[in-house]
């Protein structure tokens, strides 16, 4: 294994993942973690740019919901984000009956040369495509990850209170 994988191993263990599971020390159902972190990648991945903080802190709050931990996954899912918005505008693409019109280099020209509103408008359109490709898709994705989390989640937190006892 070479240094830069160790490194950022050791990143995402002091930073993220300890911190996540010291909330479960600290009380925090495995369930409702689970939650915190399906919702925080699900919102984080939004295809829209410059709105997930705010989603992330809207749902944690009416579902009163850690928000420090969505938030912490909304900030990790943020490479993610922007990974997914051109498979998203392909896919709502598809969804519209507009096969290949997102992300070519022809709309890529036309945002260029075809003028500012143009551009908007388009990027608008593929924006919107964007969005209901995720709508389609983040439901079912975010319901097997649960499903996933809580296991696991479960499994740690058993763990940790037969360590406890044996202790």
């Amino acid at each position: 294994m070479n240094c830069r994988s160790t490194s950022a191993e050791g990143w995402f263990r002091r930073r993220f993942a300890s911190p996540l599971l010291g909330l479960l020390r600290q009380g925090l159902e495995p369930d409702r973690l689970a939650a915190c972190l399906t919702l925080g990648l699900l919102l984080g991945v939004f295809p829209v740019l410059g709105t997930t903080t705010l989603l992330c802190a809207a749902v944690a709050v009416v579902f009163k919901l850690n928000v420090a931990a969505m938030q912490a996954v909304n900030y990790v899912a943020y490479p993610l984000q922007i990974g997914l918005l051109a498979p998203l505008m392909q896919a709502g693409g598809y969804l519209f009956g507009r096969h290949g019109q997102a992300v070519s280099p022809r709309v890529l020209s036309l945002l260029v040369h075809g003028g500012w509103m143009h551009a908007f408008h388009l990027l608008a359109w593929l924006t919107l495509q964007a969005v209901a490709a995720w709508l389609l898709l983040a439901p079912p994705a975010a319901a097997v990850f649960y499903l996933l989390l809580r296991s696991l989640l479960r499994r740690i937190a058993s763990q940790r209170a037969q360590a406890k006892e044996v202790a």
